[in-house]
């Protein structure tokens, strides 16, 4: 039931985030795609405003991978607020401690995902392991 939550909130979290990249998809003539142009469009009164829409390049999502007694890879370097999918590709159950969080136990085929909001190095472990040990390092 973990997996499926899991997967499930991970698919939810791409499709949103492919929606907000097709929103910011450009024309060859400016204009956004799916968007009616400046012609089409009602008077000002009747527009609502959107959002701002973060840039694709501040959309993260990486992956580490539990495979053989290891962690793939075993030190990851990525942007602040990125979202760091852990996946158990190993025979045995796992559970993911890090500075301030700990995953739920993951057997085989299962993730969990972790976001990391501020810049530093972070130390993680399997804390059913004294072996399996990694680190992210969050860059501003």
């Amino acid at each position: 039931m973990k997996s499926r939550t899991s997967t499930r909130n991970l698919l939810l979290l791409l499709s949103g985030a492919l929606l907000l990249l097709a929103g910011c998809m450009r024309n060859p003539d400016g204009g956004s795609v799916g968007q009616p142009s400046n012609e089409s469009r009602p008077p000002a009164g009747n527009v609502v405003p959107l959002p701002a829409v973060p840039p694709p390049s501040q959309i993260c999502v990486d992956t580490i991978v539990a495979r053989d007694g290891k962690f793939i890879p075993e030190r990851l370097v990525v942007p602040k607020n990125c979202a760091v999918m852990f996946t158990n590709r190993d025979d045995t159950v796992i559970q993911i401690q890090g500075h301030d969080f700990i995953l739920g136990e993951m057997g085989k085929d299962e993730s969990w995902a972790h976001t990391y909001k501020e810049p530093g190095t972070f130390p993680f472990f399997n804390a059913k392991s004294d072996t399996m040990r990694g680190t992210v390092v969050v860059q501003p």
